[in-house]
């Protein structure tokens, strides 16, 4: 059976969020390492190497923007589906509110759940 938690999805995007945010730190610093050694003509395989770390990290934070974009999607999705059910509910309760609650027999539901591999 498949489940969802609310609680760790949300906990896994905060992550994500605060991994994007060191991420983005990273990136700047590098930039400001470079920015300073530019002018060195010393330095140039120093700042390749620096650039190409760079480029690597932006790719990273990229991808884990989009991981992250797909968990929040996710995670709305369930929310819908979530209180689409419990509305659906209601309406049912609702509905049968006014009439008797007397026996009923399941045995043919029972079939047809077994059927249809529904637990």
């Amino acid at each position: 059976m498949f489940t969802v938690s609310i609680q760790a999805l949300a906990a896994s995007s905060q992550e994500m969020q605060q991994m994007v945010r060191e991420l983005g730190r990273r990136v700047e610093q590098i930039k400001d390492i470079i920015s300073s050694i530019r002018g060195s003509s010393s330095y140039g395989g120093v700042i390749r190497a620096l650039q190409a770390y760079q480029d690597r990290l932006e790719e990273e934070r990229g991808q884990l923007v989009q991981m992250m974009a797909a968990l929040n999607e996710i995670q709305g999705i369930y929310l819908r589906c979530e209180r689409r059910l419990t509305d659906y509910g209601e309406q049912v309760w609702r509905a049968s509110r006014h009439r008797t609650m007397g026996v009923v027999d399941l045995s043919e539901i029972q079939e047809a759940i077994w059927d249809y591999n529904i637990r």
